[in-house]
């Protein structure tokens, strides 16, 4: 069968992880929170000049993980620090036991700031294994 241009895709392959779900994990093993520039956050999309649309759509990739960007991927340059971390509505739901909710109700939603993760510590700040750039691909994993 002859090679359709119309039926590629521009999306990475099953196998690999989206940019987003290796940008949590990274988040998840180092304290919750990281800073980067806005260069270093968007460089796991691999896009060589990111546009408005798309550092928007990146913010939007990260909310859809539970982690957020202060100030804004789509504020400032991209030199500018920005701060990643793990929103913390997600971090109580990962913290909290699952409850199950009764129709039409509110019951069974954790309560406010219950379990919340810590974005401070020893590895605030810290940057991406074996990069010294920030949350890209993580190192090789390391006998403890």
């Amino acid at each position: 069968m002859r090679d359709d241009p119309a039926r590629r895709s521009n999306a990475p392959p099953a196998t690999m992880p989206r940019p987003e779900d290796t940008i949590r994990r990274y988040l998840d093993a180092h304290e919750g929170s990281v800073k980067v520039t806005v260069r270093q956050a968007l460089s796991s999309w691999e896009l060589e000049r990111p546009t408005e649309v798309d550092r928007a759509r990146i913010e939007r990739d990260l909310a859809a993980v539970g982690v957020e960007c202060d100030p804004p991927l789509t504020e400032g340059e991209l030199d500018n620090r920005v701060t990643i971390r793990v929103r913390e509505e997600s971090a109580e739901r990962r913290d909290e036991p699952a409850v199950p909710r009764r129709a039409g109700t509110g019951a069974g939603a954790p309560a406010a700031g219950a379990g919340a993760a810590s974005t401070s510590g020893p590895g605030a700040g810290s940057t991406a294994p074996g990069t010294g750039t920030g949350p890209t691909a993580p190192g090789p994993a390391r006998p403890a």
